[in-house]
Order: structure tokens, then sequence, then C-alpha cells
């Protein structure tokens, strides 16, 4: 059970993960084509001009500058003649095939160099004009940009979203056990009835001399009923449930005082000596039926004392 809840929270932490992982990067992609297109745009704006006016070198300078950043290639065309291409190394042998028939709108598609990163190959329009009339010229400008960036964020996203979900799996998996570990405890306590005690459904110990009604909260000790306050009866309880058994200050603590901070060996000391106090007031041996194991606890010795008890 524990380890099916644990691969269940595992596999929703990494479904959620992947999905988050898979959106972030589709919003990374995004935006960056957004920003790929625009980054051309201004590029083709600009040689568009400086090739109306001939100025080809400044234009090639522009595209160099470019070529120095994110960009693979840069490609002007006009008429299907090639006025302009720059390229990195590795993208010298990547194929640009022509276009006989200049884009209508800026275009942006990712594609991958051969076994290299990914880029956006983006195609925006230009027209030169030569100011005469029927002398303006269609073509575009072509230009390849890195998006490798893009999967190294993402990455680093979703190891830093993996690192989070494992911290949160943790916690989780280590409060289901604690709970767990609790809930089979308190299964433990309530179904476990010690040699020679009643039945749960009638929820009486009966232990010699000494009868405790679970139900009612009434103790007696050969046929005298016992006041007890709440302490003292969880410690006679909890003693009872298991006779015999030796429970360290620690375990009495955690069962008495759950919720306390504070409580420690001096109070079980406390409720000891109280609890042996009144049962002593009905039968001077009845404070030998709370028994100190030194070095170790306490436990309810009732088999040593009862024939003492029921002698007398």
């Amino acid at each position: 059970m524990v380890l099916g809840a644990a691969g269940a929270v595992l596999l929703l932490t990494g479904l959620v993960v992947a999905f988050f992982a898979r959106s972030y990067e589709g919003v990374l992609q995004e935006a960056f084509r957004e920003r790929s297109a625009a980054y051309a745009a201004a590029f083709a704006d600009a040689a568009g001009a400086w090739l109306a006016r001939e100025e080809s070198e400044t234009a090639r300078q522009a595209a160099r500058f470019l070529l120095m950043g994110s960009a693979f290639y840069v490609q002007a065309v006009v008429r299907g003649e090639v006025l302009l291409d720059e390229r990195v190394e590795r993208a010298d042998s990547l194929a640009l095939p022509l276009l006989s028939v200049p884009p209508s709108a800026r275009t942006v598609r990712i594609a991958r160099l051969d076994r290299g990163p990914r880029y956006f190959d983006v195609l925006i329009p230009i027209v030169l004009s030569s100011g005469e009339a029927g002398g303006s010229q269609g073509g575009y400008v072509r230009v390849g940009i890195d998006a490798s960036s893009i999967a190294a964020r993402s990455r680093g996203m979703t190891l830093l979203a993996s690192g989070a979900a494992a911290l949160v799996d943790l916690l989780l998996i280590g409060a289901f056990l604690l709970l767990f570990r609790r809930s089979r405890l308190a299964r433990a306590e309530r179904g476990s009835l010690p040699a020679g005690a009643s039945t749960p459904e009638e929820a009486i110990l009966e232990l010699g001399g000494l009868r405790i009604d679970e139900s009612r909260k009434e103790v007696t000790l050969l046929g005298q009923e016992l006041s007890l306050t709440p302490k003292q009866y969880a410690l006679l309880h909890l003693l009872a449930r298991s006779p015999g058994r030796v429970f360290s200050d620690r375990e009495i603590v955690a069962a008495i005082w759950p919720d306390s901070a504070y409580a420690n060996s001096k109070d079980v000391k406390q409720q000891v000596y109280l609890l042996r106090r009144r049962l002593a007031t009905a039968h001077p041996e009845g404070a030998r039926l709370v028994a100190n194991v030194p070095g170790f606890g306490y436990r309810l010795a009732h088999s040593d004392v009862d024939e003492g008890l029921t002698g007398s």
C-alpha cells in the first residue's frame, strides 16, 4: 500500500512536470518566434533601403554583424537574383532554394541544421524602388536565427521544476508514511487484546483483580472502584493493554501527552507516583501493579502481585 501510494505520487508528479516542461517550451518558442520575426524585419527594412541605393557593402557589413550574434545566415534576393548571401561556417552547406515568387507576407518556420541546433527560417518581403515609374522590384530577405537557447532555457526550468517537485514528493510521502504508521499503531492498539482480556465488543479488560471498563472509563481493583484522573486512567489503560510489556518514558509521553511539546520523564514519574497511590487505596499491594524496570521504563506486573492481592 505504501509503495503503491508513493508510486502514484511520483507518477502524477512526473506527468505534471512533463506537461509543465512542454507548455513552458511552447511559450518560449512562440515568444522567440515573434522576436526573431521582428529582428529580421528590422534588418529587412534597412537592407531594402541600402540595396535600393546600391549600397550593397553597407548591407553586407550589417549582415555580418548579425552573424556575430544569433544568425546563421542572411540572404537578400530580388527578382530571382541573390544580392546578398552571408553565412556562418556551419551553414555553408545549407541549401537555401530561391523562391520564384516572393512571399506576400513574412513567414517563419522552424528547421534544424544537419546534426546541429534548431533555428527559425524567417522570410521578409521587400520592395526595391529605383524612383522611376515602373522601377519597383520585389524580393525578400531571409534570415536563419539560432533557436537552441529555447531548449537550454527549457531544460533549466525543467530541472528547477523537477527539484521542487521532488521536494514536494518527499514531504507528501513522508506525511503519508507518518499517517500510515500512526494508523497502524492505532489499529494495533484497538485490535490487540492481551491474554485473559475480554472481547473488543465488551470493551472490558480483566487482569486478575484489576478490571477496566473502556466504554465507561471505570477502573476497579478487587471490586473497589478507583477514582482516577484522565492522565492516570490513560497510563493504566496503556500498560494494561499489553501486560508485562515494558513501556519507555518516550512511549508513555507519546500516548498520554500526544499534543504536548514539553512533557517529559518527570511528568511520567509524577503520574506513576499518583497512580500507585490510587491503586494502594484499594489494596496495600496495589501500588506494585505498576512496576519500574530500571533503565527501561514501566510495565503492568499483575501476574507478579495477583496472589498477594487475592490472598489477603
